[in-house]
């Protein structure tokens, strides 16, 4: 069994985690290459996105996985890639994900399989939403402060003064770690192999946040862009994110994906019918979700699972 190149990817939702993950690819499209992607609800979007037929593919659903509910399932994900021998591994971790206990579940993998692996952890932080999120949720200071390189994504939506400020406020959180500013997640890749950070301190078990909530929704009656625009417009405020594909009335399918304010569509090739919604219970109920649905999609149109 070989020693491969594990990179483990963080990111709050929508911060760039499968744009970076595309020209990972890319960039070592002649690597033996395993990807496991972690999706927080029962249903993978980022799967639908990576498209790539040379690279093999694991999900992981229902969960982060650092959580003890499903570090189990992490750990029989990775021994399947390793007997594969790969060269490369990329974990994407759901963007609610808290990965304190990231180290000793590496360490036992590696003890485990008597190999050592070669691990870089990447947090991914939005230029523009960072400063409304770092001090409201905590996994967000969790992932920079585990990093060994921070990419400071989306700094063209944002100025000089504003970059300046997000750079301080993840240097009060980790002031070790690289920081490379971008756009699109467009980096020097090998930059990211060469930010090895020391100071790692491993931590015991995490348990999963019950309060953040994934719902999936299908609509059984296409509806029409401006109810869709419409629909999400008025969820932002009150969820974390909306992405999904959506079949509209004109047959033509959508990718749709809101973070904060925001949205992003674009017309796809796809068979999908489902839009992905990510909120915390101390935010907003279900019920009032449904009843924003119900008022602008029809209460007969969709189903929620």
């Amino acid at each position: 069994m070989s020693n491969p190149r594990l990179i483990i990817i963080n990111g709050f939702l929508g911060s760039g985690k499968t744009t970076l993950i595309k020209r990972l690819i890319n960039h070592y499209k002649d690597n033996k290459m395993g990807i496991i992607i972690n999706e927080f609800g029962d249903y993978s979007i980022d799967d639908k996105l990576i498209t790539d037929l040379n690279v093999k593919k694991a999900e992981i659903h229902s969960g982060s996985i650092f959580c003890s509910c499903k570090e189990e399932e992490f750990i029989n994900k990775m021994n399947q890639l390793l007997i594969l021998n790969m060269e490369l591994i990329i974990v994407e971790s759901s963007g609610f994900s808290n990965p304190t206990s990231l180290d000793r579940i590496i360490n036992f993998i590696e003890n485990r399989n008597n190999i050592k692996l070669n691990n870089f952890k990447v947090t991914i932080c939005d230029a523009k939403t960072l400063h409304k999120i770092i001090n409201t949720l905590e996994i967000v200071k969790k992932q920079i402060a585990i990093s060994d390189i921070i990419l400071l994504n989306k700094v063209d939506l944002v100025d000089e003064i504003e970059i300046e400020k997000a750079v301080a406020l993840i240097k009060t959180v980790n002031s070790y770690s690289n920081i490379m500013l971008c756009n699109h997640c467009d980096v020097e890749i090998d930059k990211i192999f060469e930010s090895k950070k020391t100071n790692i301190v491993a931590s015991n078990y995490q348990v999963r946040d019950i309060s953040l909530k994934s719902i999936v929704v299908s609509f059984t009656k296409k509806p029409n862009i401006k109810n869709v625009v419409k629909l999400v417009n008025e969820l932002k405020k009150d969820v974390f994110r909306c992405k999904g594909f959506i079949k509209l009335d004109n047959d033509e399918t959508i990718y749709l994906d809101l973070s904060f304010d925001e949205l992003n569509y674009q017309p796809v090739q796809n068979n999908e019918n489902k839009l992905v919604i990510l909120y915390s219970s101390k935010i907003i109920g279900l019920d009032s979700i449904k009843v924003i649905i119900d008022t602008i999609m029809g209460k007969d149109n969709y189903i929620v699972s």
